[in-house]
């Protein structure tokens, strides 16, 4: 995207951001006592899963659209309509109760789903210069477009992690 904010209309604003998706594998070699952790050690797994989020489509609390999709199905729509359009990298890995931008400064705050976290099989066409895929310490990290914020959200859908 060329632009650092594209207005979609009806309150749907794609914007430039930056964040990176982390997923670490670890691994455990005793079972859990129920309701309880794994006793350790554990072990970092090599690899794991990492995106670069460049981009975030963000559907505020007040977008309801007669005959139209609720905001969740708003995310599916549009992220479908991007892929047909050629951009078959575009994915949904989190949605979060705000704009990535605003998550530093009140982190503790933040809730984040994570949806989309594995790779499909297709080709991936690259969007950005860095889209690339790159080994991060011992972490696939994929640069590129990303539809990801859903703000603000307030929803039986989103876990807490309290």
């Amino acid at each position: 995207m060329s632009a650092e904010r594209f207005d979609l209309g009806h309150g749907l604003v794609m914007q430039r951001t930056f964040a990176h998706f982390m997923a670490p594998f670890l691994m455990a070699f005793s079972p859990a006592e129920k309701g309880k952790a794994h006793p350790g050690p554990w072990s970092a797994v090599s690899d794991g899963l990492g995106f670069d989020i460049h981009i975030q489509l963000c559907v505020p609390s007040s977008f309801d659209q007669t005959n139209f999709f609720d905001r969740l199905n708003t995310v599916w729509w549009i992220t479908a309509l991007i892929r047909l359009r050629g951009a078959s990298c575009a994915h949904v890995p989190v949605i979060a109760d705000r704009s990535f931008d605003d998550i530093p400064s009140n982190w503790q705050d933040a809730r984040m789903l994570p949806i989309e976290v594995l790779r499909d099989a297709l080709p991936q066409k690259r969007l950005l210069p860095n889209s690339q895929t790159t080994t991060f310490n011992g972490s696939k990290t994929f640069g590129c477009l990303a539809v990801v914020s859903w703000m603000p959200a307030q929803t039986s859908t989103m876990r807490s992690n309290h």
